[in-house]
């Protein structure tokens, strides 16, 4: 159904009949809205909330009883197993030969130290694995100068080495090396 209110605006609304006819006495002027009665209102649903289920636990079936073994049938009992030794573990037994440089360092002297004029030696610790190869470097002993120590760790990263050997076996290992920046 179709309003049509004061302003002009039609308004489709969908009530029922008698509250619409509330509506339409209200939007006109000059008269006070009526109050609402009881027998104009839809009786209100009364929704019951569901009943729960009850749930009663099934006791678990008695286990088949086992046959007792007669004097008839004869136990069976596993063959013995043979007893298996440990495979020897291999030992490198000796003093641990220490890495050695396959090259020497690559040492690239920094442009702004060599302008500056600066100088020195710093001592770095590289960690070598099992196939020769720097896994780590550390500033043992620096050279006074930040940008001369990133050189000196960069230079001994790059290097390969003959891996640490005990007997004949290859082993991580560390070395101390010293890099040198003097101006010539």
């Amino acid at each position: 159904m179709r309003l049509r209110l004061s302003l002009g605006i039609v308004i489709s609304i969908l009530l029922p009949m008698p509250v619409l006819a509330q509506v339409y006495d209200y939007v006109r002027p000059g008269i006070a809205p009526p109050t609402l009665t009881s027998d104009l209102l839809p009786a209100p649903q009364v929704i019951k909330p569901p009943t729960p289920k009850v749930v009663v636990p099934i006791a678990p079936k008695p286990a088949a009883k086992k046959p007792t073994p007669s004097a008839k049938t004869p136990k069976k009992t596993p063959p013995p197993q043979p007893k298996v030794k440990p495979a020897p573990v291999e030992v490198a037994v000796g003093p641990l030969q220490k890495p050695i440089p396959l090259q020497d360092p690559v040492v690239v002297y920094p442009e702004i130290a060599r302008a500056a004029g600066r100088e020195g030696a710093a001592i770095v610790r590289a960690y070598i694995d099992s196939f020769g190869l720097v896994t780590d470097v550390k500033i043992m002993r620096t050279s006074g100068f930040e940008d001369l120590d990133r050189a000196a760790e960069t230079s001994v990263r790059d290097m390969k080495f003959k891996p640490a050997l005990r007997g004949t076996q290859a082993e991580p290992a560390k070395a101390d090396l010293a890099i040198r920046f003097r101006l010539s």
